[in-house]
């Protein structure tokens, strides 16, 4: 017989799984070499992809915090899961460009960003969420883990779009998992009084356009990174085998840093877990600028993943200390709006650089201006008080 505790982390592993298969997002440069023989575009459009599709994600956490209640569920990301799924399936079959990325781009990536938003929130509301929110936003860089090199592999097998099947597939199998062990309820009635109430007073204009500062410098780098590493790597002379290890190792760079937020915030406050991210992201980068070698490049773009990997789940956690159950929704989402503007410019602004000068150099140069305007940020917030710092 299953026990009482297994029996309530089912919820959370439905939702993690979930979670997971939207975060096959992260995998979408795997998909560049099929883009271009399809549609026959160039780097500058598939990287428009790639940030239109952050658009739209960034769009749907921003307008979650005021979507009725009923929609607000588990349940409910179950449903955009089996929606995302339907849009991937389009896209497969989609005759031209504009409408690949309209069920891509707008489509997959609304869903997504639904499905984030709702399964993060709900580990924040949970009896133990500077642990759960971070291994919430792993699960979805996980995606990018698996389905990164799996989908490079199968276009290689000349799949070409239909190597998105297998991620509608996964999609539709965990929201049915969810709908069968919905998650809301549980979690809103396991979070104790002190989780209702704030735990500071609400968080200052000043506090939340720091935020948002350090998350749009900060994402802006490793968004680049992720939607086009591999026009990034193969540009070196990487074949496909190579690049598609190299994709591996970045999904696991980028989960990795989601995860050592967990552990790291037993003993760092999250504002300093946070400053370590820009400080790997730039050793990457000067690794990328200083050596031309496709093995030193594996390595400067798994380190902006690691980097990145950190930020993404340092954000919700300083937030949350920021900000009480009852309001976290409404900050995160405002503050993750950041990370919308970065994945918009730097994926696109990336290609169109890339296209006028058959180099990632200037890109590159960019990206690392970003990352010292990040730190630079972090520092300034870091002058608050104890208790926003502490989390």
């Amino acid at each position: 017989m299953t026990s009482k505790p297994a029996k309530a982390r089912l919820p959370m592993l439905a939702a993690a799984l979930l979670c997971f298969a939207a975060g096959s997002l992260y995998a979408w440069s795997s998909m560049i070499p099929a883009l271009l023989v399809r549609y026959d575009v160039g780097v500058q459009q598939a990287g428009q992809v790639f940030s239109f599709a952050i658009v739209a994600f960034s769009l749907a956490v921003l307008l979650f915090p005021y979507l009725p209640a009923p929609m607000k569920s588990s349940r409910a990301a179950a449903a955009a899961g089996v929606l995302a799924a339907i849009s991937l399936v389009l896209a497969t079959v989609a005759p031209g460009f504009d409408l690949f990325l309209l069920f891509y781009s707008l489509g997959f990536g609304a869903m997504s960003g639904i499905i984030y938003i709702q399964t993060v929130e709900l580990a924040a509301k949970s009896s133990a969420p500077a642990v759960l929110t971070p291994l919430m936003v792993a699960a979805f860089g996980l995606g990018g883990v698996v389905f990164g090199p799996t989908i490079r592999a199968l276009v290689a097998l000349n799949w070409q779009l239909a190597a998105l099947l297998p991620v509608a597939l996964a999609l539709i199998v965990a929201a049915a998992l969810v709908f069968a062990f919905p998650a809301h309820e549980q979690a809103a009635s396991t979070a104790t009084n002190r989780d209702t109430a704030p735990i500071i007073a609400p968080p200052r204009a000043g506090h939340v356009a720091l935020l948002w500062t350090i998350f749009a410098f900060g994402s802006g780098t490793g968004l680049m990174v992720l939607g086009l590493a591999s026009a990034i790597i193969e540009d070196r002379g990487a074949a496909t085998a190579l690049s598609a290890t190299v994709l591996a190792v970045i999904a696991l760079g980028n989960t990795g840093g989601r995860l050592s937020v967990s552990l790291l915030g037993q003993w760092l406050p999250p504002i300093i877990i946070a400053g370590l991210s820009p400080i790997l992201a730039a050793i990457g980068l000067l690794t990328l600028i200083i050596s031309p070698n496709v093995y030193a490049g594996g390595i400067g773009l798994t380190l902006v993943a690691l980097s990145y990997g950190l930020m993404a789940s340092a954000m919700p956690v300083l937030t949350r200390a920021l900000t009480s159950t009852l309001t976290f929704g409404h900050t995160f989402a405002l503050v993750f709006t950041a990370w919308g503007v970065a994945g918009l410019l730097s994926p696109w602004l990336a290609g169109t650089s890339f296209d006028a000068t058959g180099s990632f150099t200037a890109a590159l140069y960019f990206a690392l201006a970003s990352s010292l305007i990040a730190l630079v940020t972090i520092a300034a917030f870091a002058r608050f008080p104890r208790a926003v710092r502490a989390g």
